[in-house]
This record gives C-alpha cells, structure tokens and sequence, in this order.
C-alpha cells in the first residue's frame, strides 16, 4: 500500500502529530497542516493523561515524553453534598498532569526529527477529491496527497467536507484557566467537584504550586454573570475545598480564561474508504467522561490507526479494521459518559452513589479504574456487585 504514498495530515495537536510520526516510520511521506502558531497556549484542556495513556506510550516506547509531568495516582470525588470519595488507581498505575503546550511541542519535535513536515499558519478552506489524487488549499497554495487524515478536533472540516459529522445541540460550556493553590496544598490526586445544579468542576495539578481548572456548565448558567472570573469565583466561594485550595483575591484582572462550547462531537463514521480519508482524535468524536480525557482518545486513535495501515494492503481493510476497534472503545466510554451526565443532574442521586462507593476502598478504587480506562464497565459492574452483595450478606 506504501510505495512512499504521500499523507496529508489536517491538525497539528496530539492526534495529528503522533499518526505523523507512526506513519512516517512506516515510510510514508507525510505533510501536517495546522491553522494556530505553535505552541498554543492555554487549552481548553484537562491536562491529564489516565494510567492507559501512560501504558499506551510505553508500548510505542515513548514513555520519555513523559519525563518531568507530576504523577497521578487517583482522584478525589466530591458529591453536591459534600461527601469525599478518596480513590486510588488499582494496581498502583498512574496517569500524569501535563502542560499542553510542551507536551504538543515534544511530539511535534519527535515527527520532524523523523521527516515529517510541518506547515503552520494553514488554515485548509479547501479539499478536493480528485481520481486518484486529494488536493488541498489554504485559498493561495495547493498540496496533493494520496490519503487524507482529520485531526483537525471537533469542529473538523474534514468531517464536514464528507458529511459525515452529525448536528450538535450541546448547550454545555467549558471554561478553563490556571490557578496558584495556597501553599502546602501539593497533592498527587486530580479532583473532581459535582455541584446540586448540575455543573462540575475539574482540578489537575500541574505543577506544586498550579492546578488546571476547569468548569463544565449550561450555557444558560454564564448569562448570570457579569464576567467569566465571576461565575470562576462563585464557583470556589461555593465549596469549602476550593476555598481552602485557591485565594480568589490573587486573580488577576489580566486572567488567562478561555471558554468553549459544543463539547461533544457525535460521527457517523471514522472516514471514507471511497476518498481515502480517515479522521483521528476528537475529530474522530468525543465525548466528555468528566476527567479530561480526550488526549487519551487523541494518542489511541493515532495508535490504532497506524498499526492498522501497516497491517494491511489496502486503505479500504485498513480503514474498517480502524473502524472497528476504535467505534468499541468510544461506544463504552459513551455510555459511561451518558451515566455520568444523566446522574449529576439528580444530586440525591449523587450524593447516594458517593455513600455507596465509600463502602469499601475496593468498590472506590474499582469505579476509579473504569474513569482510568483501566476496567471496562462490565469489569466494573461485575466487581462492584459482587462487593456489594457480599457486604449485603454479612
């Protein structure tokens, strides 16, 4: 399939970069076409990488891009009343805190160090799809290709231009920004805040003294503020942890916030076999599992899709082998994710499951395990039952 066919790469984050740098050492020649200046700074992003985000990049042996993140090994899980489920990952696995901005870079540096070439600055307002050719333009310059990859995230223009992204009618928000914690408040667990009106909050320390903070709301909720920074420190004043965690009164008038809205990216299909087109990362649909997750989604599908076009002769056999394994992985983590949104819209609801998960550091520490993708739901299911109902014996 290879006679140093030529792969044109749309999106130059996580997704992008690592399928650049997996083909490439297959042998293809490959182009990545990125509409930002690079580093990007401030992400709407979780920053974390669950433990198997750790162990994926150890099986491509590339665990040193790794090096200097702060490990994670759990989360604390607060319920709108206020209870803490304390959770470590099972088996001692851990994921990482990172930076976005050096993390891209690094994999980015990787690709060229292999060949691949970057062009920034490039924002695609074209494709064409010719007999057996895929052309590319910015509006100025073309580029042709033999197979055509969207790593180009949510809003995908490689999706639209096949039609095969489907109406979003998200009404939830994201809002993220960086905070200095108070000192003394180092900690190797990411934590999670649910809230009586639905929203929740996710924290990442990223360093000893920064946490990545984000909130997921309803649109509908910023309208009641003045300014995002308010809705940000109402946010804290309305939790005795967050309160004891940051100092709004050190928030700067100049705070780097930025807010996003569809997160969420339903697909009817990973690509076209007909146009030779395959879309990866978010681009290949996301959703949003509560912990920042999407950068697991982003190395797996690049993963994934390589190791399928170097197992197979065709693009067609590749594409649906990719198909396959990926549409069961986010076929599960959809239907978590459906429970999850379904349950934080009911607090007493919430505030039981917490109650129930504190029975047992097993049972905790298990429900933990499917957030980290390191269970899957019947794993989990099948644990947590059986703990129960032994409990429910005795």
């Amino acid at each position: 399939m290879n006679n140093i066919k030529e792969i044109m790469i749309i999106g130059a984050g996580p997704a992008g970069s690592l399928t650049a740098y997996l083909l490439s050492q297959q042998g293809f020649k490959v182009s990545v076409f990125e509409k930002n200046s690079f580093p990007v700074n401030n992400k709407v992003c979780g920053e974390y990488l669950c433990p198997a985000g750790h162990n994926l990049l150890e099986e491509l042996n590339l665990q040193s891009l790794l090096v200097g993140y702060p490990q994670i090994f759990g989360m604390k899980l607060f319920s709108p009343n206020s209870q803490i489920v304390n959770t470590r990952f099972p088996n001692n696995e851990f994921g990482h805190a990172l930076k976005r901005e050096r993390f891209d870079n690094e994999i980015i540096k990787l690709a060229e160090s292999n060949n691949v070439t970057f062009h920034f600055g490039i924002q695609i307002q074209s494709i064409k799809f010719e007999q057996d050719h895929i052309s590319i333009s910015d509006g100025v310059t073309h580029w042709k290709g033999h197979y055509l990859i969207g790593a180009d995230g949510r809003q995908s223009i490689v999706g639209k231009w096949l039609n095969i992204a489907k109406k979003v009618t998200e009404q939830r928000v994201a809002i993220h920004t960086y905070l200095n914690a108070r000192s003394g408040n180092k900690s190797s667990q990411g934590e999670m805040h649910i809230f009586h009106d639905g929203s929740y909050c996710g924290l990442n320390p990223v360093s000893e003294e920064v946490w990545n903070f984000s909130i997921v709301c309803n649109g509908s909720k910023m309208k009641k503020y003045k300014s995002t920074e308010d809705l940000i420190k109402e946010t804290i004043h309305g939790s005795k942890r967050l309160t004891e965690l940051f100092d709004t009164a050190t928030m700067s008038d100049k705070q780097s916030i930025k807010v996003t809205g569809k997160i969420t990216n339903p697909i009817k299909s990973l690509g076209c076999v007909e146009k030779q087109v395959a879309l990866v990362g978010d681009a290949a649909g996301f959703v949003d599992p509560l912990t920042g997750e999407g950068i697991y989604h982003a190395l797996l599908t690049a993963k994934v899709f390589s190791e399928s076009m170097a197992k197979h002769t065709s693009f067609s056999m590749a594409l649906e082998q990719y198909q396959s394994i990926i549409k069961k992985s986010y076929h599960k983590k959809e239907i978590v994710n459906y429970f999850f949104q379904w349950l934080i819209k009911h607090p007493r609801l919430c505030n039981g499951v917490a109650s129930f998960l504190n029975l047992s550091p097993l049972i905790r520490n298990t429900f933990i395990g499917l957030v980290g993708n390191i269970y899957s739901p019947l794993e989990v299911f099948k644990v947590i039952f059986t703990s129960a109902f032994k409990k429910g014996a005795s």
